[in-house]
């Protein structure tokens, strides 16, 4: 029968360029009842003021004199934990009340339980129509998923908590993946071969999403991280955000892009009319969620979510012709 307390929580949070989104998480984490044993900051060598903020809190930092990334970040503050039990936050997050308390119960649970996913709500922390649609966006999976499923094979970086002993076990993340895009994900697909990964509403978060820009960046550079993963695991397109109906979604959405051809060439307004259909009912779940906040930023979110398809789709055949031109230049 297991028997762990909040002190047998460590708290790590990778840290680069944070000092405006620190603050908050930090508060909502010594606003926890009861609270957690260690909270533990990995700074990847930030260039801003996110040492000097954090130091206003009873915290350990840990700063690196290089920048490793996230990967990096996370396996030092696994390596330097106190805790039997770690609890990964994204430093632009805030914890939602009992997060800690749960993370207790969850584990204490049954002697089976080495990993628990976590969610984020709805509303972001930041404003903006492009951050509420990523929210609405990120949260809908949630739903789809049962409390205390056990099927996922997606760590949640953001929200999750892990038994330090089974993060050794399986090595950690990988280092070379240095950006973070889909290091998480590798790490969910090794360690979902020896344990399974229970996903708990109980623990929930706000996010700072990301603006436009940054989304078509991060989109564009996880969208090819898949692909090598594809290439490199099976089964790595079912979970979260990565499955393979949210796959169908996007591309869907990015054949909408032939319309000027359609507007052209009227013989092909069936064709793309039937494939507008198809988007829009592949998106069935998410319209009630986009159209819940007016039928203008519905409308804008059903477009947002086609544009995002193109630029996935562009990032992926980018890399399927990159990996056959040098593949042909050996």
């Amino acid at each position: 029968m297991r028997n762990f307390t909040s002190s047998d929580i460590t708290v790590v949070i990778p840290t680069y360029n944070a000092a405006k989104t620190i603050a908050p998480l930090l508060e909502s984490i010594f606003l926890q009842k009861p609270l957690p044993g260690e909270v533990v900051i990995v700074d990847d060598a930030s260039a801003d003021d996110t040492i000097s903020v954090a130091k206003r809190y009873s915290v350990r930092i840990l700063a690196q004199d290089k920048n490793g990334g996230a990967a990096r970040s996370r396996n030092i503050g696994i390596s330097q934990a106190k805790g039997k039990i770690i609890l990964f936050l994204d430093s632009d997050t805030c914890l939602m009340p009992s997060v800690i308390q749960n993370v207790i119960n969850g584990f204490n649970k049954n002697a089976d339980i080495h990993a628990i996913n976590g969610y984020c709500y709805y509303k972001p922390l930041n404003k903006g129509w492009a951050a509420l649609y990523k929210g609405l966006v990120e949260n809908s999976w949630a739903d789809l998923v049962e409390d205390w499923a056990d099927d996922s094979k997606c760590i949640n970086a953001r929200i999750g908590a892990f038994t330090k002993a089974s993060l050794l076990e399986m090595g950690g993340f990988d280092e070379r993946y240095r950006g973070a895009y889909v290091e998480d994900h590798e790490f969910g697909i090794r360690y979902s071969k020896k344990y399974k990964i229970f996903f708990s509403k109980g623990l929930i978060v706000r996010h700072h999403f990301s603006n436009f820009f940054e989304t078509v960046k991060n989109y564009w550079n996880r969208t090819c991280g898949t692909m090598e993963l594809v290439g490199r695991y099976k089964g790595v397109l079912d979970s979260g955000g990565v499955s393979m109906s949210s796959a169908v979604q996007y591309l869907l959405g990015a054949t909408l892009i032939s319309f000027p051809i359609a507007f052209i060439m009227p013989i092909f307004w069936i064709a793309w009319v039937f494939l507008a259909g198809l988007y829009i009912f592949s998106i069935r779940g998410l319209l009630k969620r986009f159209f819940s906040n007016g039928p203008i930023f519905g409308i804008f979110c059903v477009a947002l979510h086609a544009f995002y398809g193109v630029v996935i789709v562009a990032a992926g055949i980018y890399y399927k012709l990159s990996k056959m031109i040098k593949g042909a230049s050996l």
